[in-house]
């Protein structure tokens, strides 16, 4: 958004823009993983009613938190990422799968705390599944580049936790 506004417009007008822009991009993330099962006609379909799943107007309407409804966006590219690993072994979804974790973990950390359990599932199951050995490291080193790319972001908070007061705010 800051830099919509650095462009030259008002703050209101760059805020819509970016929530525009963020669901948009979750309807074409999902396009493309729904399209690679059920076809253009399905992928168009699923892009549709994710892109309007009340969840998203909770967000930007009534919580306002534009960094859930961003990382929801990109949760889609990480498992069409894997899925095109397995499907194709090529080291160009290794790349989409990483970068698209990581976006993930940078803009809303409680997000990816909560897909990375079906994540590593995703994982684990696409590796076992493969009869490929090749497949099966592409799919490691894809979900271990993610969380290295995010580093900057996740690993100051883990290691400064001590000091904070983050126990009061879980015990109340």
């Amino acid at each position: 958004g800051g830099i919509i506004e650095i462009v030259g417009l008002n703050a209101l007008l760059a805020t819509k823009i970016m929530m525009a822009l963020g669901v948009m991009l979750a309807g074409v993330s999902m396009y493309f993983l729904a399209k690679e099962f059920w076809g253009e006609s399905g992928g168009i379909l699923s892009a549709l009613f994710y892109m309007y799943a009340p969840y998203h107007a909770l967000d930007i309407y009534v919580r306002g938190d534009v960094a859930e409804f961003w990382a929801v966006a990109f949760i889609p590219l990480v498992f069409l990422g894997l899925w095109k690993i397995y499907k194709e072994q090529q080291w160009r979804y290794v790349v989409l799968a990483s970068i698209a974790f990581s976006l993930v973990v940078v803009s809303h950390n409680l997000t990816a705390m909560m897909i990375s359990p079906f994540l590593f599932l995703a994982v684990l199951f696409l590796a076992l599944k493969s009869k490929n050995k090749t497949t099966a490291v592409y799919i490691g080193v894809a979900f271990i580049i993610g969380i290295l790319l995010s580093a900057f972001y996740w690993l100051p908070a883990v290691l400064e936790m001590a000091n904070t007061n983050v126990s009061s705010l879980i015990n109340g």
